[in-house]
């Protein structure tokens, strides 16, 4: 307590994730009985990274889209979802896919780099 208000927190949970509803609760759970408030909120990954204009939480873009990925090319930066890449904030690695994300910015046609993201999105 602090002038009489108790701390209140909001904790953002992802649906994808079956353990990550489950620590939710349970956090919730645990805080609570030591009179700390939490609000549990559930957004989506894909609406995480959206601009706040979109509904996003977080007020920028990261995205997987083939468009998307040419400003990354072009820049000079390194790749935002890789294993080692800026936006990489779940610190999730798989080879595969940074092996794809490199085939995708080299392919010369869209239709290729679209077929190669949707191949990533569904691994």
């Amino acid at each position: 307590m602090k002038g009489g208000k108790r701390l209140a927190l909001t904790y953002v949970q992802f649906p994808e994730s079956q353990t990550g509803v489950r620590a939710a609760a349970f956090i919730e759970r645990e805080l609570h009985a030591r009179g700390i408030d939490l609000a549990l909120k559930s957004v989506t990954n894909a609406k995480l990274f959206l601009p706040k204009s979109e509904g996003g939480a977080l007020g920028r873009a990261t995205s997987i889209s083939p468009t998307c990925r040419g400003r990354w090319r072009r820049s000079g930066r390194q790749l935002s979802l890789t294993c080692d890449g800026p936006a990489n904030v779940m610190r999730w690695c798989d080879p595969e896919v940074d092996a794809l994300e490199r085939r995708a910015l080299a392919a010369p046609t869209q239709a290729e780099r679209t077929a190669l993201y949707s191949t990533i999105e569904h691994r």
